[in-house]
């Protein structure tokens, strides 16, 4: 996993990704399974806020 917190480290990975295609496809792969895996996520969050009795 690759966490970048600013511009520079953001526009360092991608320079990274861009010299090594075996680790973009890689990334990219990782990257299908985490949105695959949230997908629903805000449906699923609103319908435990309208379930709260407020």
């Amino acid at each position: 996993m690759t966490i970048c917190r600013d511009a520079r480290s953001i526009a360092d990975t991608v320079v990274g990704l861009l010299g090594d295609p075996d680790a973009a496809a890689q990334m990219g792969v990782a990257a299908k399974i985490v949105a695959e895996k949230n997908r629903g996520a805000l449906d699923r969050l609103l319908a435990v806020i309208e379930r709260q009795p407020w």
